[in-house]
């Protein structure tokens, strides 16, 4: 997968790694595991993901760096509608600031079983 990386990235393959350097554990959605993180003690600001998806025939492999701003994906699909879930999940997140990870948004209600 790193030669992948190094291929859809070119030059830009070390700020992803840098923007990988605090990172959480892989996750799993589907077919598809990801690794998100950001650059040290600059969350919110240089954050990045790798996402790979595992099919029978290949594995498809797809990045995105948040920096100065702005967001990049890195894949070898041209359209932003065959971005994979992953990589717009995180561009979402990303978006909002990571807010309703942490705020109940507006239109979100916490419902629990009766006594």
């Amino acid at each position: 997968m790193r030669m992948e990386l190094q291929q859809l990235l070119g030059t830009t393959f070390n700020h992803l790694m840098r923007n990988l350097d605090v990172r959480g554990g892989v996750d799993l959605s589907g077919e598809t595991l990801s690794l998100t993180g950001n650059a040290p003690h600059q969350g919110t600001e240089e954050e990045a993901i790798v996402c790979a998806t595992v099919l029978p025939l290949k594995t498809i492999v797809e990045a995105g760096i948040f920096s100065n701003g702005g967001i990049t994906v890195y894949s070898r699909e041209k359209q932003y509608e065959h971005a994979s879930i992953c990589i717009k999940d995180w561009i979402t997140q990303v978006n909002s600031g990571h807010k309703d990870r942490f705020l109940l948004p507006a239109n979100v209600r916490m419902a629990i079983p009766p006594p």
